[in-house]
C-alpha cells in the first residue's frame, strides 16, 4: 500500500513500508532514516534495512557511470549483513555524529545536484573501543534519505 507523505513543503508523493503504516511516522531527516537503518540491523531485519539503501536503479538515476546491478545488489546487501551480525553480536553503537552535509553539483560523474550526510558512528565491542569512525553516507533521492556505500 502507498502512502502519501508531505515532505518538506513541496508535498511529495512516496512509498512507505506496509510495517511503517501503523501511524508510525516514517524517517523524514537522515539522521531519522539512519536511526531506522541500524535498528531494522539491530533486529537482523535486513530486508528492511535493504529499502533504506539505495538500489542499483537508484544509483544509476544520479550517476553517469556504468552500474553492474548484481554487484551493486551484492556489496550492499554483504554490508547490511556484516553491520546486523555484528550489532546481534554485541557491537554497541557509542556516537553518532554528522560529519558533513554536502551538496554535491553536477558534472562529468554526477547528472543532477545530489545532497549528500555523511555520519561518523563510534562503536565498542565488550567495552573495549572499536576502530576509528565507521562512516554512513546518506543521499537524497526522491524525497528519501538512503543509504549509499562508495
Amino acid at each position: 500500500m502507498v502512502v502519501a507523505v508531505a515532505v518538506a513543503a513541496g508535498l511529495v508523493a512516496r512509498s512507505v513500508p506496509a510495517e511503517q503504516e501503523s501511524g508510525v511516522a516514517p524517517p523524514v531527516s537522515a539522521r531519522q532514516t539512519l536511526g531506522a537503518l541500524l535498528d531494522a540491523l539491530r533486529a537482523g531485519e535486513v530486508d528492511r534495512a535493504r529499502g533504506m539503501a539505495m538500489s542499483a536503479g537508484d544509483f544509476a538515476s544520479i550517476s553517469r557511470r556504468p552500474v553492474d546491478r548484481d554487484d551493486f545488489d551484492q556489496r550492499i546487501q554483504g554490508f547490511l549483513r556484516g553491520v546486523a551480525r555484528e550489532l546481534r553480536a554485541g557491537m554497541k553503537i557509542e556516537q553518532v555524529a554528522l560529519a558533513d552535509a554536502l551538496i554535491l553539483p553536477a558534472d562529468p560523474k554526477i547528472k543532477h545536484e545530489v545532497h549528500m550526510a555523511v555520519f561518523h558512528l563510534t562503536y565498542s565491542r565488550k567495552g573495549e573501543p572499536g576502530g576509528g569512525p565507521m562512516p554512513f553516507l546518506l543521499v537524497s533521492h526522491q524525497g528519501r534519505w538512503r543509504l549509499y556505500l562508495r
